[in-house]
């Protein structure tokens, strides 16, 4: 088996995502800093289920991040380390630690073959961009564009109208919260965590996300979890994925918890065909 799961708002949660959660109930703990600054947080109990599904079978993060983002969350380095991670949407795996640098190229050959020039798309976006509502902008990696924006005034419409246009281009539109992404269809998470599938020899693949930049993944999943506070929940009515009841930061408790029932159900089942 192999878990492979998304971070920011299905694992880790910034205290502006916890959603309603009393603190009073849960202990949480801290999992990522920036500099001075506490950025990303789980609940205990979560973290304690993590660990315990990182000892019995294989735990692949999966993230959109950069690796340098990535190598904040001191939770992957000095407690759980996990051999694999996967990085910047699927452009970057590391493994125990290093960039795998076969993967790298090839994924960098696709996006040459199958997409449009990552400065032609920005070209393009800047005619619709405006200060109004778009506050900073990266590149992520050499591979892909992000931007911060504030929800309220975003043209939303004209947005999704150059998310259809990027999309016959090559490139994929996803808004996170206060993030936009776009992303080239070579750059995805599916593809990374299958090299690695087929790499290890493992056989049933479990993951759970919650954007559009996740679906992938979770579609070619065994079994697929997601919360319910993301953008996948507009697709509940479509393939395998299971919502949690809670949302928030205790979603990430019923995620690992489901993940866990699914490994020990396995174990059972092992059992008795001996």
């Amino acid at each position: 088996m192999l878990y492979a799961s998304d971070l920011d708002q299905t694992l880790i949660y910034s205290r502006r995502s916890f959603g309603a959660f009393d603190e009073n109930s849960e202990k949480i703990r801290l999992v990522e800093m920036r500099g001075e600054k506490e950025i990303s947080f789980m609940v205990q109990r979560a973290t304690d289920v993590l660990k315990e599904i990182a000892a019995q079978m294989m735990f692949v993060p999966v993230t959109t991040r950069t690796r340098e983002q990535y190598r904040r969350i001191h939770l992957f380095y000095k407690e759980i380390r996990p051999t694999y991670a996967v990085t910047s949407n699927g452009g970057h795996i590391l493994y125990n630690g290093q960039l795998d640098m076969a993967w790298n190229h090839s994924v960098t050959q696709k996006i040459e073959d199958s997409s449009l020039p990552l400065h032609e798309l920005i070209k393009a976006f800047a005619e619709i961009k405006s200060s109004e509502w778009l506050h900073n902008e990266y590149i992520a990696d050499k591979l892909f564009y992000y931007c911060t924006v504030n929800r309220t005034t975003m043209p939303m419409e004209e947005i999704l109208v150059f998310g259809d246009w990027a999309n016959q281009k090559g490139w994929n539109l996803s808004i996170q919260g206060r993030k936009v992404y776009i992303v080239p269809h070579a750059v995805n998470k599916r593809d990374a965590v299958r090299a690695i599938q087929e790499r290890e020899g493992l056989t049933t693949l479990i993951s759970s996300g919650d954007s559009l930049l996740d679906f992938p993944l979770l579609d070619a999943s065994d079994i697929s979890i997601a919360p319910p506070h993301g953008e996948l929940f507009q697709l509940r009515d479509r393939g395998n994925i299971q919502f949690t009841q809670k949302s928030g930061i205790l979603a990430s408790l019923e995620i690992v918890e489901m993940v866990m029932q699914v490994l020990q159900e396995g174990r059972e089942r092992t059992k008795m065909n001996l």
